[in-house]
């Protein structure tokens, strides 16, 4: 394992569509798993992570990477970057979204497009270069198929440690 690896952690996780509470980010139970994604994130930094990767989907994605450049705001030294599985990721979402994400992508250290085409073996693609880079995840997974139960799966088989929220 390198030495960047071992640093790395990675974050997987549902769209608000999956959540009671959806986009409703004032909801109280958005509120509590945003601090324990946040105390997940700040336990990984006691750990030494140090290089952060998010996918920039919407909901547990986009909070992690929020997260950690309020952390790097605040003076940890993190480093955070974008996997895109393709350009126009956002391209479909409603204005307020898209702007969070370009914002976040501005804010990045280093944003890879993993692909063309926003279909499903893209996203797989996006979630294995993700791991590929890790040695930890950081995963909010309710359901046991999809792309998030795919990652903490195939993390599990690799030997990546995976931290539920």
């Amino acid at each position: 394992m390198s030495d960047k690896r071992g640093i790395t952690c990675c974050f997987t996780g549902h769209r608000p569509d999956a959540f009671d509470f959806g986009y409703d980010e004032g909801d109280p139970r958005c509120r509590k798993l945003k601090s324990d994604l946040e105390q997940a994130i700040e336990r990984a930094a006691g750990d030494g992570y140090r290089r952060f990767v998010t996918g920039m989907a919407q909901g547990v994605d986009m909070w992690c990477a929020e997260m950690v450049l309020d952390m790097k705001e605040d003076g940890q030294p993190f480093t955070l970057e974008a996997a895109v599985p393709a350009r126009g990721q956002a391209a479909r979402w409603n204005a307020p979204l898209k702007k969070r994400h370009e914002r976040i992508l501005r804010l990045c250290d280093n944003v890879i497009c993993i692909g063309d085409s926003l279909d499903r073996e893209t996203l797989l693609m996006r979630n294995r270069y993700m791991l590929s880079q890790s040695s930890l995840v950081i995963a909010v997974a309710r359901k046991k198929s999809g792309g998030t139960a795919y990652t903490v799966n195939l993390a599990s088989r690799l030997g990546i440690t995976v931290w539920y929220v």
